[in-house]
């Protein structure tokens, strides 16, 4: 049932999620292939996608697990065309490497990510992943203490984040405009949420707070609407402060 899709196609996308947009010109070979022409990639087009007048096509994409380790995932990530993979990192991991992994991924605008750094070393921070809207999921090693300012901002496509079990800080907007992120759970471990971590999380609908925090700042959870359920293990030695240094909206 594999046919070439025209532009006049519309069909049924019920049971073939996750799908990828490919821009690119639309090519039609013998063996009904589909194939971009600036890739040089084909693939098969399955019924139930939709071929709109604005966007070249949407392919079915399931998820590849894909294990390798951080001196070469890197050039891993450059090699992938189209499709939702999930990256599973082993190895020394640094800031430099993780600067270019998130650089890489920001070019790379058929592919979802969901990046696994959970078997990883030498990483202490997370940061810079600020707009990276193809970035579907995150796990953190345990060698990381802090999420940085601004680290997930805006990546808007963001569903699963697995927070280390040793990182006590989370910096302001460190999750702001995740709007796709729907439950999170802060470890043992945090003991302060700066303010706007969580701004405008608008699908985020519960939260736990462990007894750890001894200090939120103001507005962690500010625009999230639909932010239903937050249980908070113990709050006898919180500390609360209206002191906040972002100035962002």
């Amino acid at each position: 049932n594999e046919r070439f899709l025209t532009e006049s196609d519309t069909l049924n996308l019920d049971g073939y999620k996750p799908y990828v947009i490919a821009l690119g010109q639309k090519e039609k070979d013998e063996e009904n292939y589909i194939m971009t022409a600036w890739s040089g990639d084909m693939m098969k087009m399955k019924p139930g996608a939709i071929f709109p007048t604005d966007l070249q096509y949407v392919y079915e994409a399931e998820m590849q697990t894909i294990t390798t380790t951080a001196d070469e995932v890197v050039d891993v990530i450059a090699n992938l065309s189209f499709g939702t993979y999930k990256i599973v990192v082993t190895g020394e991991m640094d800031s430099k490497i993780l600067s270019r992994i998130k650089d890489r991924m920001k070019w790379q605008t058929a592919v979802q990510f969901y990046l696994d750094l959970s078997d990883t070393k030498g990483l202490a921070s997370i940061e810079g992943f600020s707009g990276c809207e193809n970035l579907i999921g995150f796990v953190m090693p345990d060698t990381v203490t802090s999420i940085s300012f601004g680290a997930f901002e805006g990546c808007s496509n963001l569903k699963d984040v697995i927070i280390g079990n040793n990182v006590t800080y989370i910096d302001i907007a460190a999750f702001a405009e995740c709007t796709s992120l729907v439950s999170v759970t802060i470890p043992g471990s945090v003991t302060e949420i700066a303010c706007n971590a969580f701004r405008d999380c608008n699908s985020l609908t519960s939260v736990i707070i462990p007894s750890s925090v001894t200090r939120i700042q103001n507005e962690v959870f500010r625009n999230c609407n639909n932010l239903t359920n937050i249980t908070f293990e113990d709050t006898n030695n919180w500390c609360y402060t209206s002191n906040c240094d972002y100035t962002g909206g």
